[in-house]
C-alpha cells in the first residue's frame, strides 16, 4: 500500500528533477513562471500538512 505521504514525496521528487534553467519560463496559459508555480504548490502543501498536524493533535487530546 502507498504511504499517506505519497503525494508529497512525489511532488518533492519532481521539484528536485525540474531543470533550474526553466524556472523563469512562463507556465503555458498562465501569467506566471514555473518558480512561482512551484513556490505556491509547496506552500499550499505545507499549509495542509499544518492543518493535518493540528487536527491530529486535537484528536489525540480528545481521546485521552
Amino acid at each position: 500500500p502507498r504511504s499517506t505521504l505519497f503525494p508529497y514525496t512525489t511532488l518533492f521528487r519532481s521539484v528536485g528533477k525540474f531543470p533550474e534553467d526553466r524556472l523563469g519560463a512562463s507556465v503555458p496559459g498562465r501569467g506566471y513562471d514555473f518558480a512561482t508555480l512551484l513556490h505556491g504548490a509547496i506552500h499550499h502543501n505545507m499549509y495542509h500538512a499544518g492543518q493535518i498536524s493540528l487536527l491530529s493533535a486535537m484528536y489525540k487530546r480528545r481521546k485521552s
